[in-house]
């Protein structure tokens, strides 16, 4: 699917080169807009599936990366024999892209972290969690980690010692 894709893009791009003058607009925008037509496509049917695996700032500075690469391979295009057929798969870089965008270790962590015990707790432990969180040393808490699980983890540990006694 993904290779039909491909191909339909390149030919978007193909199609486009046409309707610009003749000049560097004329290579750049097409490869640009069919590049971010595969890419939104992988994106939409990656995301369904798999979780970003980066900050959104490493992910703003990845697709930097790459749009760098497509315009430096279009500034090459007078050493780059039969440029004209190779341009049109300039959007294949999208799939690098996406995979290293969505390596999907972001949602399986947060699955991962969900299916433990789900307990809400009683009042009666909220308020002990609020006086755990007056505390300056609290062992539950870690870099990244919100106030939510730590909730949890508290009262996990807390279950299985009063259990213990």
């Amino acid at each position: 699917m993904k290779g039909i894709v491909l191909i339909l893009c390149g030919l978007v791009g193909y199609m486009l080169a046409h309707f610009f003058p003749d000049g560097g607009l004329a290579i750049y925008a097409p490869m640009l807009i069919s590049y971010h037509l595969f890419l939104a496509f992988l994106v939409v049917t990656a995301v369904q599936d798999k979780g970003l695996s980066l900050s959104p700032v490493a992910t703003v500075l990845t697709h930097v990366a790459c749009l760098t690469l497509l315009v430096v391979f279009a500034e090459a295009r007078e050493h780059i024999p039969y440029f004209w057929v190779v341009r049109f798969f300039t959007p294949s870089i999208a799939l690098f892209e996406a995979t290293w965008l969505f390596s999907g270790k972001g949602k399986r962590a947060q699955v991962a972290f969900e299916a433990g015990p789900a307990t809400a707790g009683s009042a009666e432990d909220y308020d002990e969690f609020i006086q755990y969180l007056r505390q300056s040393d609290r062992q539950f808490s870690k870099p990244g980690r919100s106030v939510k699980e730590e909730f949890k983890y508290w009262l996990d540990y807390r279950a299985k010692h009063r259990s213990a006694l």
